[in-house]
């Protein structure tokens, strides 16, 4: 193509009128969602500019809907990327040649949306803002008409928008998956704010263990070495409040002849008052994250020993005498909570009402307040010692002599995001614990039943637990497994 400029009678190819009035789009350069400077000349259409998909929620709107997928401004908007268009002296109009995966606006606020169609005074220079809404790589051009003059391309840089993933809103102390897709092969994450990489350092897939909060923590991905962007995390610091406190009953007791110990007659064999205190991030005077946020007390059991004893009935295939009735659930680790079943398991301890999850206090989807609430939980464990108080083998019958019970609890505060990103809602993070035991062991001397094991003991109180230390919450439950018990 050539273009005649009448002012002065020559005509020019479009490469030597592109090189005259230099018609020149700049990309800037991103440290930590800050400009850092203009992206190198030299490799704008080999390596080229690189930002996020806009999928996060910087704004924290009402519905906390992706960002790119709003109307309207964004309060607080930080994942755009900086771009200019450089003025040309002798004038004209720039238009630009936008790719799908992009969008381009006026505003940093994401306000003033620019189309294909939008026309630039090429006198005067321009700051626009590009938006990534989809996975993918392309050109973005630079387009300049003079006059009444066919449209020439300009410059044209390539822009990468990578997808990134990962819970935006967490408990303290607590670890969850981020990933990152579509940039280069050399892209990783990096050291984030306020928390630490525990597992696939240097790669685009890595686990994070955030801090105490309450902060917005910042997941770092470095897409090149021009650009650094930080995911938003609304940190929620879950912490023990005041009351902290763990008592247990007197036992073991046994009633004959249905063989059943039980742990306390006086009260409940253990029972914990925690509070629990939630604070979250404060953006723009408002609270963010706690919400999103439940905790709760959660228990798991390992039976350490469930099993009777007959000392006059001879052994199987040994010499000598001793029988041992086995229960099936002996040497296992268990869950103790709500049943119910499959991946919707949720595994809040509750000693009060079985259907229903929150009987005991549980905290689940709050405001987005700050506040301290207190959770309450009891139990009571009671178990057959065996399924037969007398046994009889060739003709010998011999009446149990003693029952050996031990079960190892742990409880604990657990707390949880609801956000499923990642599937991070599936993780059930350990707060506080304490290890407790129920020995319910003792001989048998008919009709007395003499204890052996020493009862309900444990710590006066839970310790905290930072190390994001999760709960193994697809184990069976204990009162589901007891309904298929065997000896």
């Amino acid at each position: 193509m050539k273009i005649t400029l009448a002012t002065r009678g020559r005509t020019f190819t479009d490469s030597v009128l592109l090189s005259i009035f230099n018609v020149d789009l700049v990309a800037k350069t991103v440290s930590h969602n800050a400009v850092s400077g203009d992206l190198d000349k030299a490799i704008e259409q080999s390596v080229g500019a690189f930002l996020p998909v806009n999928n996060d929620d910087d704004d924290y709107d009402a519905n906390n809907s992706e960002d790119f997928s709003q109307t309207g401004r964004i309060q607080g908007e930080n994942d755009l990327l900086p771009i200019v268009l450089k003025k040309v002296d002798v004038g004209g109009i720039f238009q630009l040649g936008i790719p799908g995966h992009l969008r381009i606006w006026r505003g940093a606020d994401r306000t003033g949306e620019v189309t294909a169609t939008t026309d630039f005074d090429a006198r005067v220079e321009t700051n626009l803002y590009v938006e990534g809404i989809s996975l993918g790589t392309d050109e973005l051009k630079l387009n300049w008409r003079l006059g009444n003059q066919p449209i020439i391309t300009g410059d044209q840089i390539k822009i990468t928008a990578f997808r990134w993933t990962g819970p935006l809103n967490v408990p303290g102390y607590a670890v969850y998956n981020y990933k990152a897709e579509g940039a280069l092969s050399t892209s990783k994450w990096v050291t984030p704010s306020h928390g630490t990489i525990k597992s696939g350092a240097n790669t685009s897939d890595v686990t994070i263990l955030w801090g105490q909060g309450a902060v917005v923590g910042k997941a770092s991905y470095e897409a090149s070495s021009m650009y650094t962007w930080d995911l938003d995390v609304n940190v929620v610091r879950v912490g023990l409040g005041p009351i902290n406190r763990i008592v247990y009953g007197t036992g073991p007791h046994v009633f004959l002849p249905d063989q059943t110990v039980i742990s306390s007659f006086n009260g409940p064999a253990m029972r914990a008052v925690l509070s629990v205190e939630f604070e979250g991030p404060t953006v723009a005077g408002a609270v963010r994250g706690v919400k999103f946020i439940e905790a709760g007390l959660t228990q798991t059991m390992y039976v350490s020993s469930w099993h009777a004893d007959y000392d006059q009935l001879p052994k199987v295939q040994a010499a000598g005498f001793g029988r041992r009735n086995t229960s099936s659930m002996e040497g296992n680790y268990y869950l103790d909570g709500v049943s119910k079943t499959g991946p919707s398991l949720i595994p809040w301890y509750d000693s009060n009402d079985e259907s229903t999850a929150d009987a005991n206090g549980l905290l689940d989807h709050l405001r987005d307040t700050n506040q301290t609430l207190t959770l309450i939980v009891e139990d009571t464990p009671s178990l057959a010692g065996t399924n037969m108080l007398t046994q009889t083998e060739n003709g010998i019958a011999d009446f149990v002599d003693r029952f050996s019970v031990m079960l190892d609890f742990q409880i604990g505060l657990t707390v949880r995001t609801i956000e499923t990103r990642n599937q991070a809602d599936q993780i059930y993070t350990s707060r506080a614990s304490a290890y407790w035991t129920f020995n319910g062991s003792g001989t048998i001397n008919t009709p007395f039943y003499i204890k052996t094991g020493t009862g309900n003991l444990g710590p006066a109180f839970f310790t905290e637990v930072a190390d994001g230390s999760q709960l193994t919450s697809n184990r069976t439950l204990a009162n589901e497994a007891g309904k298929q018990l065997t000896w």
